[in-house]
C-alpha cells in the first residue's frame, strides 16, 4: 500500500472526501491514500477506526456527524481552500445524502441531490419504484398507530415487515403477523418509530423467499453487476443478518431473475454514477401450472455494500479489487475493466448476543485466525461496551471471514472461527 508513515499532506494537493470513517470504510480510505490523493475524512467519533490508523500528516481528520449535511459541506469548502477537490463517496454507509450535498456544491461526479432522497428513505423508495413497475412487495407508510391498524386491513396479508423509513442495519425492524394483539403490535410500531428520523414507518407485505445481496458500478447510467451473494437472514422476529456466502450458490434462474430486478430498480431511482446496493428477494412462483423464477426489490441504495461484502467477501472471492474501482469511478474514469483474478467463494458469519451486560472481553482471536482458510476477524465490541440481546446488524459483537475452493468449505471454516470466540459479561 506504499509507505503510510513517511507520507507527507504538504507533499498532495488533490483531496478525496469519505463519509465515514469507520471498519467498512478502511479499505476505501486505504485505496485512495495509497494512489496519492488526501483523503479527507469525515466521522463524529475522534477515536473512529480510520482515525486511529492513520496520522493527521496523513489524512485530514474532520469530526463531525456524517448526517449532518451542511455541517459536512461547511467543512468541506473550508478544506478546499487549500487542496483541489476531486472526488466524494462513502462505502457500507447510508449517507448518500450528505455525499451528493458535497459533489453538487463542488461539482464532482456523482448522483443529483435527488436521487439521494430516494435511495435513503425506504418510503420515496418504494413509491418510485411503484411509479416505475418494479416488481416490490405491496406496502404503504405510516406515521400513527391508527394508520398502522388501517394499512394492516388494507393490505389484508397473513405477515408484514415493519421498518422506520430511514435507517439502515435493520434497525427497528420486526416481521409482524395478522394475529398479533394491539400491545404487540404497538411495542413494535413504537420500536421502528423510535429509529425513525422523520418518524414515518413503512409496513409491506412479508414474501418468504431466499434472499440476495448485489453490488453494481454504475458510469455514465451504464450498470455492471459485480457481485452476488446469499444473504443468512436469522434470529426472528428480527432481520438479522448473520452472515452472507459469495458468490451466490443459488439456482441461475434465481440469480439472473434477482440481478434483472435489481437493474429495473437502479433504473427507476435514476442512479447514474458510482455505485448501487441491492437486497433483492427471490422465490419459485407457479403461474398457470408453470414454476417460474421471481424476483423483488427490497431495498435500494446509491452505495456499495457494507457488511463486509464489498470490501472483504468480494475480493476474496474474486481477487477484484472494488475498492480501486470505486475510487476510479468516483473520479469520474471511464472504461474501468473489471476482470476476475480467480474463483473462491467467501463466507462471512457474525457473533450475536443473546445476553445483556457488559462486555469483560471477547476471548480466542487467535484460535478463529488458525482456523483453516480463515481470512478475516474482526472484533466489533470493546471492554466495557454495553451489549445488548442483538437486533440489528449493527449490534453483533465480531465477524469471521473465509477464503475456500468450495462453498461447504467457506461455510466451514467460519462457523468453527465463529465458534472460537468466547464472550464474557459482566
Amino acid at each position: 500500500m506504499g509507505d503510510l508513515k513517511n507520507r507527507k499532506i504538504e507533499d498532495k494537493k488533490k483531496v478525496f472526501f469519505v463519509v465515514g470513517g469507520g471498519i467498512l470504510q478502511i479499505p476505501f480510505i486505504d485505496e485512495i491514500y495509497s494512489n496519492g490523493y488526501v483523503p479527507a475524512v469525515f466521522d463524529m467519533n475522534p477515536s473512529a477506526p480510520a482515525f486511529k490508523k492513520y496520522d493527521n500528516n496523513q489524512i485530514i481528520k474532520i469530526i463531525v456527524s456524517t448526517k449532518d449535511e451542511e455541517g459536512c459541506l461547511k467543512e468541506a469548502k473550508l478544506v478546499s481552500q487549500n487542496y483541489i477537490p476531486i472526488a466524494v463517496a462513502t462505502v457500507g454507509t447510508d449517507f448518500s445524502r450528505t455525499v451528493a450535498k458535497i459533489a453538487q456544491f463542488f461539482d464532482l461526479p456523482g448522483n443529483p441531490y435527488e436521487v439521494s432522497i430516494v435511495t435513503t428513505n425506504k418510503g420515496k423508495m418504494r413509491k418510485r419504484l411503484k411509479e416505475k413497475s418494479v416488481n416490490q412487495p405491496d406496502f404503504e407508510v405510516v406515521s400513527s398507530f391508527n394508520e398502522l391498524r388501517d394499512a394492516m386491513k388494507k393490505l389484508s396479508k397473513d405477515f408484514y415487515v415493519i421498518k422506520p423509513v430511514d435507517n439502515m442495519g435493520a434497525r427497528g425492524a420486526c416481521l409482524i403477523s395478522k394475529d398479533f394483539t394491539e400491545s404487540q403490535l404497538k411495542d413494535v410500531f413504537n420500536e421502528a418509530l423510535e429509529f425513525s428520523t422523520e418518524k414515518n414507518v413503512i409496513i409491506e407485505e412479508y414474501i418468504r423467499s431466499y434472499e440476495l445481496s448485489i453490488d453494481a458500478i454504475v458510469g455514465n447510467g451504464e450498470i455492471t453487476i459485480t457481485g452476488v451473494a446469499d444473504r443468512f437472514i436469522l434470529n426472528p422476529p428480527y432481520f438479522i443478518e448473520l452472515g452472507h456466502l459469495m458468490p451466490s450458490i443459488l439456482p441461475k434462474d434465481l440469480v439472473d431473475i434477482g440481478c434483472q430486478v435489481f437493474i429495473d430498480g437502479i433504473k427507476a431511482l435514476g442512479i447514474r454514477h458510482g455505485a448501487a446496493k441491492g437486497d433483492i428477494r427471490v422465490r419459485y412462483e407457479y403461474e398457470k401450472n408453470r414454476k417460474i423464477a421471481k424476483g423483488y426489490v427490497g431495498e435500494i441504495a446509491s452505495r456499495l455494500s457494507g457488511g463486509f461484502m464489498s470490501a472483504y467477501t468480494f475480493p476474496y472471492s474474486s481477487g477484484i479489487n472494488l475498492m480501486n474501482i470505486m475510487m476510479k469511478i468516483a473520479i469520474g474514469e471511464k472504461n474501468i475493466k473489471i476482470e476476475p483474478k480467480w474463483a473462491y467463494y467467501s463466507c462471512e458469519l457474525g457473533l450475536v448476543s443473546n445476553e445483556e451486560g457488559v462486555l469483560k472481553s471477547i476471548d480466542g482471536y487467535y484460535e478463529a485466525m488458525m482456523v483453516p482458510y480463515i481470512k478475516s476477524v474482526f472484533l466489533m465490541k470493546n471492554k466495557e461496551d454495553r451489549i445488548i440481546r442483538t437486533k440489528n446488524n449493527v449490534s453483533k459483537l465480531a465477524n469471521v471471514i473465509s477464503q475456500a475452493p468450495t462453498a461447504s468449505k467457506a461455510i466451514i471454516a467460519s462457523k468453527a472461527a465463529l465458534a472460537k470466540l468466547k464472550v464474557n459479561l459482566y
